[in-house]
Protein backbone atom coordinates (compact mmCIF):
# COMPACT_ATOMS: atom_id res chain seq x y z
CA UNK A 1 0.00 0.00 0.00
CA UNK A 2 2.56 2.79 1.33
CA UNK A 3 4.54 1.60 -2.36
CA UNK A 4 1.31 2.44 -4.47
CA UNK A 5 0.94 6.31 -2.23
CA UNK A 6 5.03 6.50 -2.88
CA UNK A 7 4.51 5.60 -6.84
CA UNK A 8 1.36 8.14 -6.97
CA UNK A 9 3.48 10.77 -5.38
CA UNK A 10 6.35 10.53 -7.71
CA UNK A 11 3.86 10.49 -10.70
CA UNK A 12 2.51 14.11 -9.68
CA UNK A 13 5.21 15.42 -8.77
CA UNK A 14 6.55 14.37 -12.44
CA UNK A 15 3.42 16.13 -13.88
CA UNK A 16 3.86 19.30 -11.84
CA UNK A 17 7.72 19.67 -12.90
CA UNK A 18 6.86 19.08 -16.99
CA UNK A 19 3.54 21.48 -16.48
CA UNK A 20 5.96 24.28 -15.03
CA UNK A 21 8.54 23.67 -17.02
CA UNK A 22 6.18 23.79 -20.62
CA UNK A 23 4.84 27.00 -19.25
CA UNK A 24 8.46 28.64 -18.87
CA UNK A 25 9.54 26.99 -21.99
CA UNK A 26 6.19 28.95 -24.13
CA UNK A 27 7.10 31.89 -22.18
CA UNK A 28 10.59 31.70 -23.60
CA UNK A 29 10.29 30.72 -27.04
CA UNK A 30 6.78 32.24 -27.86
CA UNK A 31 5.76 35.32 -25.81
CA UNK A 32 9.42 36.55 -26.08
CA UNK A 33 9.48 39.60 -28.26
CA UNK A 34 13.25 39.09 -28.74
CA UNK A 35 15.13 37.25 -31.62
CA UNK A 36 17.38 35.70 -29.19
CA UNK A 37 15.66 33.13 -27.81
CA UNK A 38 17.85 31.18 -26.72
CA UNK A 39 20.29 33.30 -25.33
CA UNK A 40 17.70 33.75 -23.00
CA UNK A 41 17.14 30.19 -22.22
CA UNK A 42 20.76 29.82 -21.54
CA UNK A 43 20.70 32.96 -19.32
CA UNK A 44 17.75 31.98 -17.26
CA UNK A 45 19.58 28.61 -16.80
CA UNK A 46 22.92 30.07 -15.85
CA UNK A 47 22.72 32.97 -14.25
CA UNK A 48 26.17 35.14 -14.43
CA UNK A 49 28.28 35.13 -10.81
CA UNK A 50 31.45 36.85 -10.55
CA UNK A 51 31.56 36.13 -6.87
CA UNK A 52 34.54 33.91 -7.26
CA UNK A 53 37.01 36.25 -9.49
CA UNK A 54 36.05 38.85 -6.63
CA UNK A 55 37.19 36.93 -3.58
CA UNK A 56 40.34 36.09 -5.80
CA UNK A 57 41.37 39.66 -6.33
CA UNK A 58 39.75 42.13 -4.16
CA UNK A 59 41.91 41.63 -1.12
CA UNK A 60 44.73 42.01 -2.93
CA UNK A 61 43.10 45.60 -3.77
CA UNK A 62 43.98 48.69 -1.56
CA UNK A 63 42.91 52.01 -0.96
CA UNK A 64 45.48 55.18 -0.86
CA UNK A 65 44.94 57.85 0.76
CA UNK A 66 47.97 61.07 0.59
CA UNK A 67 48.36 64.56 2.01
CA UNK A 68 50.88 67.27 0.80
CA UNK A 69 52.86 70.43 2.56
CA UNK A 70 49.15 71.77 2.30
CA UNK A 71 47.34 70.08 5.38
CA UNK A 72 44.10 70.85 3.81
CA UNK A 73 44.73 68.90 0.68
CA UNK A 74 43.83 65.73 1.05
CA UNK A 75 43.90 62.81 -2.12
CA UNK A 76 42.52 59.50 -2.53
CA UNK A 77 42.96 56.58 -4.69
CA UNK A 78 43.57 53.03 -5.58
CA UNK A 79 46.27 50.08 -5.67
CA UNK A 80 47.25 46.68 -5.87
CA UNK A 81 49.77 44.42 -4.14
CA UNK A 82 51.95 42.27 -6.67
CA UNK A 83 54.31 40.64 -4.86
CA UNK A 84 54.44 39.63 -0.84
CA UNK A 85 57.47 42.08 -0.52
CA UNK A 86 55.18 44.58 -0.18
CA UNK A 87 55.37 46.47 -3.42
CA UNK A 88 51.73 48.11 -4.68
CA UNK A 89 51.11 49.63 -8.59
CA UNK A 90 49.07 52.22 -8.72
CA UNK A 91 48.32 55.51 -10.83
CA UNK A 92 51.23 58.37 -10.55
CA UNK A 93 48.51 61.38 -10.58
CA UNK A 94 47.56 59.03 -7.20
CA UNK A 95 50.70 59.61 -5.28
CA UNK A 96 51.40 63.12 -7.03
CA UNK A 97 53.70 66.15 -4.79
CA UNK A 98 52.35 63.53 -1.91
CA UNK A 99 54.41 64.16 1.32
CA UNK A 100 52.99 61.28 3.19
CA UNK A 101 51.12 58.10 2.05
CA UNK A 102 48.93 55.61 4.01
CA UNK A 103 47.42 52.50 2.14
CA UNK A 104 44.56 50.69 4.03
CA UNK A 105 44.17 46.82 3.02
CA UNK A 106 41.05 45.25 2.73
CA UNK A 107 41.51 43.20 5.93
CA UNK A 108 41.91 46.74 7.82
CA UNK A 109 45.60 46.82 8.28
CA UNK A 110 47.16 50.26 7.79
CA UNK A 111 50.92 51.56 6.71
CA UNK A 112 52.65 54.19 5.49
CA UNK A 113 54.24 53.74 1.98
CA UNK A 114 56.88 54.63 0.45
CA UNK A 115 57.34 55.63 -3.11
CA UNK A 116 59.64 53.18 -5.03
CA UNK A 117 59.52 55.30 -8.61
CA UNK A 118 57.32 57.10 -10.80
CA UNK A 119 56.55 57.13 -14.74
CA UNK A 120 54.73 60.40 -15.84
CA UNK A 121 54.75 58.90 -19.61
CA UNK A 122 52.28 55.91 -18.37
CA UNK A 123 50.70 57.35 -15.61
CA UNK A 124 52.00 54.42 -13.62
CA UNK A 125 53.98 54.09 -10.13
CA UNK A 126 55.17 51.76 -7.62
CA UNK A 127 54.81 52.18 -3.44
CA UNK A 128 56.25 50.10 -1.06
CA UNK A 129 54.60 49.17 2.60
CA UNK A 130 55.82 47.08 5.46
CA UNK A 131 53.65 44.61 6.27
CA UNK A 132 53.63 40.50 6.29
CA UNK A 133 51.19 37.95 5.28
CA UNK A 134 49.81 40.21 2.25
CA UNK A 135 47.16 39.00 -0.28
CA UNK A 136 49.14 38.64 -4.05
CA UNK A 137 46.77 39.58 -6.88
CA UNK A 138 47.29 36.48 -9.95
CA UNK A 139 48.60 38.35 -12.86
CA UNK A 140 47.03 37.44 -16.41
CA UNK A 141 47.87 39.23 -19.18
CA UNK A 142 46.46 41.50 -22.29
CA UNK A 143 47.31 40.02 -24.67
CA UNK A 144 44.73 38.46 -25.86
CA UNK A 145 41.98 40.34 -24.63
CA UNK A 146 39.16 40.70 -26.80
CA UNK A 147 36.37 43.92 -27.88
CA UNK A 148 33.26 42.08 -25.34
CA UNK A 149 35.06 40.11 -22.77
CA UNK A 150 33.91 40.63 -19.59
CA UNK A 151 35.80 42.57 -16.98
CA UNK A 152 35.80 43.96 -13.12
CA UNK A 153 36.66 47.49 -11.91
CA UNK A 154 37.68 46.84 -8.55
CA UNK A 155 38.64 50.19 -6.15
CA UNK A 156 37.56 52.31 -3.40
CA UNK A 157 35.03 55.18 -5.50
CA UNK A 158 34.74 58.19 -3.19
CA UNK A 159 36.28 55.90 -0.33
CA UNK A 160 34.02 53.25 -0.63
CA UNK A 161 36.45 50.48 -0.33
CA UNK A 162 36.32 47.45 -2.14
CA UNK A 163 33.94 48.32 -4.52
CA UNK A 164 33.50 46.23 -7.46
CA UNK A 165 31.49 47.24 -10.99
CA UNK A 166 30.86 45.18 -14.06
CA UNK A 167 31.22 45.86 -17.90
CA UNK A 168 32.57 44.75 -20.79
CA UNK A 169 35.80 45.55 -22.85
CA UNK A 170 34.09 48.24 -25.65
CA UNK A 171 37.62 48.75 -27.14
CA UNK A 172 41.22 48.46 -26.97
CA UNK A 173 43.76 50.98 -28.90
CA UNK A 174 45.35 54.31 -28.37
CA UNK A 175 43.52 57.28 -26.90
CA UNK A 176 45.75 60.45 -27.27
CA UNK A 177 42.91 62.86 -26.29
CA UNK A 178 43.77 61.84 -23.00
CA UNK A 179 47.56 62.91 -22.49
CA UNK A 180 48.15 67.01 -22.81
CA UNK A 181 51.76 66.07 -25.12
CA UNK A 182 52.24 66.49 -28.57
CA UNK A 183 53.11 62.89 -28.59
CA UNK A 184 57.04 63.23 -28.73
CA UNK A 185 58.30 60.23 -28.10
CA UNK A 186 57.84 58.70 -24.41
CA UNK A 187 54.86 61.06 -23.77
CA UNK A 188 52.06 58.98 -25.41
CA UNK A 189 50.13 56.37 -23.48
CA UNK A 190 50.31 52.72 -24.42
CA UNK A 191 47.24 50.68 -26.02
CA UNK A 192 44.50 51.54 -23.31
CA UNK A 193 41.40 48.97 -22.64
CA UNK A 194 38.31 51.15 -23.20
CA UNK A 195 35.48 49.73 -20.76
CA UNK A 196 31.90 50.26 -19.36
CA UNK A 197 32.33 49.41 -15.92
CA UNK A 198 31.68 52.56 -13.84
CA UNK A 199 34.71 54.32 -12.49
CA UNK A 200 34.55 56.91 -10.19
CA UNK A 201 37.34 59.31 -8.03
CA UNK A 202 39.00 56.77 -6.15
CA UNK A 203 39.04 54.07 -8.50
CA UNK A 204 42.20 55.51 -10.29
CA UNK A 205 44.96 53.20 -9.57
CA UNK A 206 42.55 50.07 -9.00
CA UNK A 207 42.58 46.76 -10.54
CA UNK A 208 40.71 45.69 -13.93
CA UNK A 209 40.49 41.68 -13.57
CA UNK A 210 38.94 39.37 -16.04
CA UNK A 211 36.59 36.58 -14.73
CA UNK A 212 39.03 34.26 -13.61
CA UNK A 213 40.28 37.39 -10.84
CA UNK A 214 42.87 37.72 -12.84
CA UNK A 215 44.88 41.58 -13.05
CA UNK A 216 44.33 42.93 -16.82
CA UNK A 217 45.56 46.61 -16.20
CA UNK A 218 45.41 49.40 -14.55
CA UNK A 219 42.01 51.82 -14.11
CA UNK A 220 43.33 55.34 -14.55
CA UNK A 221 40.99 57.44 -16.43
CA UNK A 222 37.07 58.53 -17.36
CA UNK A 223 36.36 60.37 -20.30
CA UNK A 224 36.75 64.53 -19.15
CA UNK A 225 34.21 67.09 -19.74
CA UNK A 226 32.40 64.82 -23.00
CA UNK A 227 29.04 65.45 -22.94
CA UNK A 228 26.76 62.22 -22.81
CA UNK A 229 30.79 60.37 -21.95
CA UNK A 230 29.30 57.91 -19.42
CA UNK A 231 30.58 54.54 -19.38
CA UNK A 232 33.69 55.25 -20.81
CA UNK A 233 36.36 54.31 -18.94
CA UNK A 234 39.97 53.26 -19.46
CA UNK A 235 42.85 51.31 -18.18
CA UNK A 236 46.55 50.86 -18.73
CA UNK A 237 46.56 47.07 -19.95
CA UNK A 238 48.77 44.68 -17.23
CA UNK A 239 51.30 43.69 -20.12
CA UNK A 240 52.43 47.46 -20.16
CA UNK A 241 52.32 48.06 -16.28
CA UNK A 242 54.31 45.04 -15.54
CA UNK A 243 57.23 46.44 -18.10
CA UNK A 244 57.02 49.55 -16.27
CA UNK A 245 56.66 47.70 -12.95
CA UNK A 246 59.98 46.18 -13.09
CA UNK A 247 62.47 48.87 -14.28
CA UNK A 248 60.77 51.01 -11.50
CA UNK A 249 61.59 48.30 -9.19
CA UNK A 250 65.33 48.30 -10.74
CA UNK A 251 66.30 51.71 -11.29
CA UNK A 252 63.93 53.41 -9.87
CA UNK A 253 63.47 55.47 -13.36
CA UNK A 254 62.12 54.09 -16.58
CA UNK A 255 64.89 54.85 -19.54
CA UNK A 256 63.43 55.99 -22.98
CA UNK A 257 65.12 57.27 -25.57
CA UNK A 258 64.24 60.52 -27.47
CA UNK A 259 65.16 61.66 -30.91
CA UNK A 260 63.24 65.45 -31.07
CA UNK A 261 60.37 65.19 -33.43
CA UNK A 262 56.79 65.67 -33.10
CA UNK A 263 55.15 63.19 -35.10
CA UNK A 264 51.31 62.23 -36.30
CA UNK A 265 50.04 59.40 -38.15
CA UNK A 266 50.07 60.05 -42.14
CA UNK A 267 46.48 60.84 -43.63
CA UNK A 268 45.39 59.89 -46.97
CA UNK A 269 45.20 64.04 -48.57
CA UNK A 270 48.82 64.23 -46.78
CA UNK A 271 50.23 61.56 -49.02
CA UNK A 272 48.44 62.83 -51.75
CA UNK A 273 50.05 65.53 -51.07
CA UNK A 274 53.42 64.75 -51.28
CA UNK A 275 53.49 61.73 -53.96
CA UNK A 276 53.86 59.36 -51.37
CA UNK A 277 53.07 56.21 -52.54
CA UNK A 278 53.10 53.64 -49.69
CA UNK A 279 50.38 53.37 -46.82
CA UNK A 280 53.28 52.93 -44.07
CA UNK A 281 54.47 55.86 -42.72
CA UNK A 282 54.40 58.65 -40.50
CA UNK A 283 54.49 62.11 -40.73
CA UNK A 284 57.52 64.78 -38.64
CA UNK A 285 55.24 68.16 -37.63
CA UNK A 286 58.63 69.45 -36.12
CA UNK A 287 61.65 68.77 -35.12
CA UNK A 288 63.03 70.11 -32.19
CA UNK A 289 66.18 72.97 -32.03
CA UNK A 290 69.81 71.03 -31.45
CA UNK A 291 67.48 67.88 -31.16
CA UNK A 292 68.99 64.50 -32.23
CA UNK A 293 66.98 64.70 -35.46
CA UNK A 294 67.47 68.28 -36.23
CA UNK A 295 71.35 67.58 -36.06
CA UNK A 296 71.24 64.24 -38.29
CA UNK A 297 69.14 66.41 -41.22
CA UNK A 298 65.49 65.26 -40.55
CA UNK A 299 63.15 68.08 -41.05
CA UNK A 300 59.75 68.96 -40.31
CA UNK A 301 57.64 67.08 -43.82
CA UNK A 302 60.00 64.28 -43.98
CA UNK A 303 57.91 60.88 -44.14
CA UNK A 304 59.89 58.23 -41.48
CA UNK A 305 59.44 55.16 -43.10
CA UNK A 306 62.33 52.70 -41.32
CA UNK A 307 63.43 53.10 -37.78
CA UNK A 308 66.70 50.95 -37.42
CA UNK A 309 65.38 48.60 -40.51
CA UNK A 310 62.28 47.98 -39.18
CA UNK A 311 58.85 49.31 -41.20
CA UNK A 312 57.60 52.45 -39.29
CA UNK A 313 53.56 50.86 -39.55
CA UNK A 314 51.95 53.92 -37.76
CA UNK A 315 52.46 56.67 -34.84
CA UNK A 316 52.26 53.82 -32.07
CA UNK A 317 55.02 51.24 -33.50
CA UNK A 318 56.80 53.95 -34.36
CA UNK A 319 57.19 55.26 -31.14
CA UNK A 320 57.80 51.69 -29.53
CA UNK A 321 60.91 51.20 -32.40
CA UNK A 322 62.52 54.23 -31.09
CA UNK A 323 61.56 53.04 -27.36
CA UNK A 324 63.64 50.12 -27.88
CA UNK A 325 66.78 52.36 -29.55
CA UNK A 326 69.71 52.24 -26.91
CA UNK A 327 71.03 56.43 -25.75
CA UNK A 328 74.16 57.19 -26.95
CA UNK A 329 74.11 54.37 -29.78
CA UNK A 330 73.20 56.12 -33.31
CA UNK A 331 70.70 54.34 -35.84
CA UNK A 332 69.81 54.47 -39.25
CA UNK A 333 66.47 56.23 -39.98
CA UNK A 334 65.32 56.32 -43.25
CA UNK A 335 62.90 59.13 -44.57
CA UNK A 336 60.97 60.15 -47.96
CA UNK A 337 61.49 63.42 -49.20
CA UNK A 338 60.94 65.58 -52.46
CA UNK A 339 60.05 61.44 -54.26
CA UNK A 340 63.05 60.15 -52.68
CA UNK A 341 63.89 57.76 -49.63
CA UNK A 342 67.51 59.05 -47.85
CA UNK A 343 68.98 57.65 -44.63
CA UNK A 344 69.93 59.77 -41.72
CA UNK A 345 72.62 58.58 -38.48
CA UNK A 346 71.08 59.37 -35.47
CA UNK A 347 72.60 60.01 -32.23
CA UNK A 348 70.04 58.89 -29.70
CA UNK A 349 69.60 60.70 -26.31
CA UNK A 350 68.07 59.80 -23.76
CA UNK A 351 64.52 61.59 -22.66
CA UNK A 352 65.25 63.34 -19.40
Amino acid sequence: MAQKINSKVIIIALLVFIIITSIFLYKMFYQSNSNTTYDNLYLAWHQPSFASAVKKSAPAVVSIHTTNADPIYRSLGSGVIIDRDGHILTNQHVIENASEILVKLADGRTSAAKIIGTDLATDLAVLKINLTKLPVINIGTSAKLEVGDFVLAIGNPLGLNSTVTQGIISAIGPVQDLTSAQHSFGELLDRLIQTDAAINFGNSGGALVDIQGKLIGINTAIMPNVIGSQGISFAIPIDTAKNIFKQLISNGSISRSWIGVQLSDLPLETRQHLNYPETAGIYVQDTIRNSPAQKAGIIPGDIITRVNGSKAQDLLATLHLISALSPGKTYDIEVFRNGHKLVYPVQIMEKL
